[in-house]
């Protein structure tokens, strides 16, 4: 399980396996990465505040910050949601079973497509609004049949 460690308590020999930040925004060419050197842990103090580490990969810290949350918090996001709810009333229309052929169809198209926007977005290009909803809108159509 990944941990939260401030920058002044890491050492060589961790594993970092997430940053305070995107990786893009580092020097660091791999995303998750053994602390071998000085210089790696002068790089993290310089672009980070915390990371997270991953023990089982790399030594232990002494001290640790709380758990990893499961999703991070955006309050932006939470608030345009809140703002925009509307209630909407759904019919099942169709069994569970017959569906997921389907839903797994759409799921491993969006698996695919996802992967090809990241690296699109990690060359430097922007998010296609409309190839974000060819993604999204499949599977939010397959999960609102069984609400």
């Amino acid at each position: 399980m990944d941990r939260r460690v401030n920058v002044s308590h890491l050492k060589i020999g961790m594993y970092v396996s997430e940053l305070d930040r995107p990786w893009i925004d580092t020097p660091f060419l791999l995303e998750g990465f053994l602390i071998e050197t000085e210089e790696d842990l002068t790089t993290l103090i310089h672009y980070c505040e915390f990371v997270y580490i991953n023990p089982a990969r790399g030594i232990e810290a002494t001290v640790y910050f709380e758990e990893k949350p499961l999703l991070k918090s955006n309050p932006y996001l939470e608030r345009f949601l809140q703002d925009n709810k509307k209630s909407v009333d759904y019919e099942n229309t169709v069994e569970a079973k017959e569906e997921l052929p389907a839903a797994k169809v759409a799921l491993e198209n969006a698996s695919n497509q996802v992967a090809h926007m990241l690296a699109s977005v990690k060359d430097g290009k922007s998010l296609d609004i409309k190839e974000v909803r060819g993604v999204v809108e499949p599977i939010l159509d397959r999960a609102v049949k069984h609400i």
